[in-house]
């Protein structure tokens, strides 16, 4: 289960509909981080690589 999947089951759990989400990856694309704020992420960190 990648992060995109993990969130959408969040959301569908009713006493979490309110919770801020904080997503932590190393994906750059800014389509992805899109993605993820739209299913209701409050906030996308890239992890540092190397």
């Amino acid at each position: 289960m990648n992060g995109i999947e993990v969130l959408k089951e969040l959301r569908k759990v009713r006493i979490l509909w309110r919770s801020p989400i904080i997503i932590y990856g190393t994906i750059k694309d800014n389509s992805h981080i899109d993605q993820v704020m739209a299913l209701g992420a409050v906030k996308f960190i890239t992890k540092p690589m190397g």
